[in-house]
């Protein structure tokens, strides 16, 4: 869910600035798994990761106060298949979830047979009752 205009808020930096370093000239899409050159001439890298930290907190807080987990499942990987495909299409999981459940795992680099760990969630009624 990051983009270069994330990395340009949360390094205080113009977002042409990191296109330039970067050499991705006018184009602003950034993939997963790519790495970026950045720039902390304006901010620490203590604190650039602790809003880039931050920031996915709050996704998954969004995510999580609504959701109760009641159970995972093991989900082997086919060709073809991308996690985040698996994450979003198929199970409707932030990234930060699967990849949190597979702490050990490079899900960056997954092939066929490897096997994901991946939570299920269901709607919180009580929340819902409230609302």
């Amino acid at each position: 869910n990051e983009t270069l205009g994330h990395f340009s808020d949360w390094l205080r930096l113009p977002v042409s600035y990191l296109q330039d370093i970067n050499h991705l000239g006018r184009r602003k899409t950034i993939y997963q798994g790519q790495k970026l050159m950045v720039d902390f001439k304006r901010v620490s890298r203590e604190e650039f990761l602790s809003k880039r930290l931050n920031y996915h907190l709050e996704i998954l807080n969004r995510f999580l106060e609504r959701k109760e987990l009641v159970n995972y499942l093991e989900y082997q990987i086919d060709a073809g298949e991308s996690v985040w495909e698996i994450a979003r299409n198929r199970y409707q999981v932030p990234l930060e979830i699967i990849q949190y459940f597979n702490i050990n795992t490079d899900i960056n680099r997954l092939y066929p047979g490897d096997v994901l760990r991946i939570p299920i969630f269901q709607t919180n009624k009580s929340l819902e009752e409230t609302l």
